[in-house]
């Protein structure tokens, strides 16, 4: 999966990810899952799709805090920062700025 979509090789299989893929892989699938929906891990997955309904002054730290907490089983996964997009309106998707094995990657989340 790349991006969200799913990558196919030259006969139309889907791709198996290795290494920093399949750990990028495993970071958007515990950000994108909504926590508890996954019936065998119902602590799987982030609170992000909640984040429209709370108070607007409250999107920046729930966000970050929401991040960080689906990604805590990752040890070499950190959580530098999260935005809320687009500003000022309650938010249809968040920016995450990640910290991976030392080298910075950024993953957009969509909230719908």
């Amino acid at each position: 999966m790349r991006d969200g979509v799913y990558a196919y090789n030259g006969c139309g299989m889907a791709e198996r990810a290795l290494g920093r893929e399949a750990l990028l892989q495993e970071v958007y699938i515990r950000l994108k899952t909504e926590k508890g929906s996954f019936p065998y891990d119902r602590e799987l997955g982030s609170l992000l799709r909640s984040l429209p309904e709370a108070p607007a002054g409250e999107w920046n730290g729930l966000a970050l805090s929401y991040a960080q907490e689906a990604l805590l089983p990752m040890a070499d996964v950190h959580v530098l920062n999260a935005e809320p997009l687009p500003q000022g309106q309650p938010p249809a998707s968040v920016e995450i700025e990640l910290d991976v094995y030392g080298v910075q990657e950024k993953v957009r989340i969509d909230l719908t």
